[in-house]
């Protein structure tokens, strides 16, 4: 999977798992929120949203079609099938792969990319009176 670049900040009760709400531009605005629907003294945790998307090597689809292929093949076929490939060719079949797998999971109503919240801040409402 790839990542991309953080974009929003999403604030939560919990440091994991799915129940952060948002999304906000901000984390003065992710924490607004938190602080306006918290208890005095509730902790709070902020993070910022990263997409992942589904993205396949084909290294690693290369190896695994070797690795399953081995009984059918002389041994010393495993030495030179595909030694010659490129690193932009497989930068090149990584992005075919990846795009033929995208399309199969829309067909079967599948997500291609997920948010994730990371770098996860504990945030004490304390730090308002100080800051």
């Amino acid at each position: 999977m790839s990542k991309q670049k953080a974009s929003k900040w999403f604030w939560s009760h919990r440091d994991e798992g799915n129940g952060f709400s948002g999304p906000h531009d901000t984390r003065e605005a992710a924490v607004q929120e938190a602080l306006e629907q918290s208890e005095p003294g509730q902790v709070i945790y902020v993070g910022k949203s990263e997409i992942v998307e589904v993205e396949v090597d084909a290294d690693v689809v290369i190896d695994n079609w070797l690795n399953s292929s081995f009984d059918l093949l002389y041994e010393d076929a495993l030495e030179y099938w595909c030694h010659k490939v490129s690193l932009d060719d497989l930068a090149k079949l990584s992005q075919d792969l990846s795009k033929v797998f995208k399309k199969h999971l829309a067909r079967w109503g599948e997500p291609t990319s997920w948010v994730v919240i990371r770098n996860i801040e504990k945030y004490l409402p304390e730090q308002e009176k100080t800051a």
